[in-house]
């Protein structure tokens, strides 16, 4: 099993026990007496849906989702604009979400907007991280571990003899010749 999978499980472990224990405070502070059980509406804004984690992450929500009628989840797609991304998390709280679940493009710019819904509700921040500690949980990565664990791997799959390295980076790039090499590079 690779690092990105280990990765992937345990990203939507802690997402499904956070699921869990967001229901059961609602339950358990519900006023039984007085209304019939309401839905649990779950807000999930995504940053643009062309990186393969965050749509099994979608996928994954939708399949443990439905196991619970009294669940409903709700999914945006900014499509890489941050404006959008803003306007869709407003846009769910319009529908009185339960919990949001936020995966981070620009940090800056989704900080005081996170703050302000963390003030209302429990929001999960995935990815990148925002200033401050206004959210409920966070989820992401090592970068420096995951480096070092490439570059270890590189070194002995290269062994002595080493050999060329080619670097991907970013989403939108472009194709390059240099020296029988071809080189992916951001547009």
């Amino acid at each position: 099993m690779n690092n990105r999978n280990i990765t992937t499980i345990i990203l939507f472990g802690t997402l499904m026990v956070c699921l869990v224990l967001v229901i059961t405070f609602k339950m358990y502070h519900s006023n039984s007496n007085s209304e019939p059980e309401v839905d649990y509406v779950i807000g999930v804004s995504q940053p643009n849906l062309l990186e393969p984690w965050q749509i099994s992450m979608n996928e994954e929500l939708r399949q443990e989702a439905a196991k619970y009628p009294n669940i409903r989840v709700i999914y945006t797609d900014a499509a890489q604009n941050t404006q959008q991304q803003i306007d869709d998390i407003n846009g769910l709280k319009g529908y009185g979400i339960d919990l949001l679940i936020v995966s981070v493009e620009d940090s800056i710019a989704m900080t005081s907007v996170i703050s302000n819904v963390y003030n209302e509700i429990p929001v999960i921040v995935l990815g990148r991280g925002v200033d401050g500690y206004n959210y409920t949980l966070y989820i992401g990565t090592d970068h420096y571990l995951i480096g070092e664990m490439a570059a270890d791997a590189t070194i002995k799959l290269l062994g002595d003899q080493g050999g060329e390295v080619v670097e991907v980076q970013g989403l939108t790039v472009q194709f390059k010749q240099k020296r029988g090499v071809v080189v992916l590079e951001k547009k």
